[in-house]
């Protein structure tokens, strides 16, 4: 699904965010060779220290549709891009080329899944996670999570706390990664609640009404969570998804979200 028509493009309003995916397992060699020949040396080094291939295979798919989705809104081929990265390690776009509003963008990846976010002038942070990994769920959230998430995942149906568990941490890491403090930022210092569907509320320090938040499904075990700042001048954002080839991306459920 998609929240509106378009060919991904480009930005055809500065409220988008565009969110664009692969499933890394759909990728024949000859897409990974092409993807491979826009990544950096820099990044390729980098892969090739996985141990891995799946790491390596998620790895060159991760940045290489990061590189090729930026170049759908801005006029630089795939491999020119350049980036920094904040003191508190997020990356971004190396000011020279980020324009005004500046290009920003946010990525994560597993090994079966590529997500990547990009729109201008927005604080950006993506997760996505899988459910069914082993995990004590309940025992993660009694040491980090806030006592309102913790009531949340008690009161859950046994079956029905895995994916709840994973919706809240998918949550929060996109925060984090949008605040770019990484782990700095104590996860008991904020938020999640879920009303009736597809309600979501965020309880953050200062004006929690300055983010907006989105939590969809890829497929039944995998999960993807948006966190875009809603400061003036674009007080809303709208959200479109995309596959890594341009077409409208299939198999997404919004499942929940805080914009009305």
């Amino acid at each position: 699904m998609t929240t509106d028509e378009g060919d991904g493009t480009s930005f055809r309003t500065a409220d988008e965010i565009a969110v664009w995916l692969c499933r890394v397992g759909s990728l024949a060699d000859t897409d990974l060779a092409a993807m491979d020949a826009v990544l950096s040396d820099e990044e390729r080094t980098r892969r090739d220290r996985f141990v891995f291939p799946e790491d390596r295979r998620a790895f060159t798919a991760a940045h290489a549709l990061l590189r090729t989705a930026l170049s759908r809104y801005g006029a630089r081929p795939p491999r020119e891009w350049r980036f920094e990265t904040t003191p508190h390690g997020k990356p971004f776009l190396a000011p020279a080329q980020a324009g005004h509003p500046p290009l920003t963008f946010n990525l994560s990846h597993t090994r079966t899944t590529v997500a990547c976010a990009v729109a201008t002038g927005a604080d950006l942070g993506i997760d996505v996670e899988e459910c069914g990994r082993p995990a004590d769920g309940l025992g993660v959230a009694e040491r980090y999570f806030t006592a309102a998430e913790q009531r949340l995942l008690a009161a859950c149906p046994r079956e029905d706390v895995d994916a709840r568990f994973v919706e809240l941490w998918t949550l929060k890491e996109a925060y984090i990664k949008a605040v770019g403090l990484g782990l700095r930022l104590p996860l008991d210092s904020f938020g999640f609640s879920f009303g009736d569907a597809p309600g979501l509320a965020f309880d953050g320090a200062g004006d929690s009404s300055q983010w907006q938040f989105w939590l969809a499904a890829f497929s039944p075990a995998t999960r993807i969570a948006v966190a875009a700042s809603a400061a003036p001048p674009v007080s809303r954002r709208r959200i479109l998804w995309w596959q890594h080839d341009g077409a409208p991306a299939p198999g997404v459920t919004l499942l929940r979200h805080n914009v009305g």
